[in-house]
């Protein structure tokens, strides 16, 4: 199983498809090497509809506490 951590597309490169292809991928890759679990947390809509488009969905929520400075 694994965690895809970090995806970011540069500002100038956005709407062309890169994420969806380097998230599509990078899950592949998981599979192929006998994985079975793959999850992501999305960082807003606009990167959950991306995830969604290559096959991810929602399962669950995940609630993070940070303690104040």
């Amino acid at each position: 199983m694994a965690e895809l951590a970090g995806v970011a597309t540069s500002p100038a490169l956005r709407r062309r498809g890169v994420a969806a292809t380097l998230t599509s991928f990078l899950t592949d890759q998981l599979f192929a090497a006998g994985g079975t679990l793959a999850w992501l947390s999305a960082g807003d809509a606009a990167a959950q509809a991306v995830y969604e488009r290559v096959g991810f969905a929602v399962v669950d929520t995940r609630l993070n506490y940070i303690e104040p400075a």
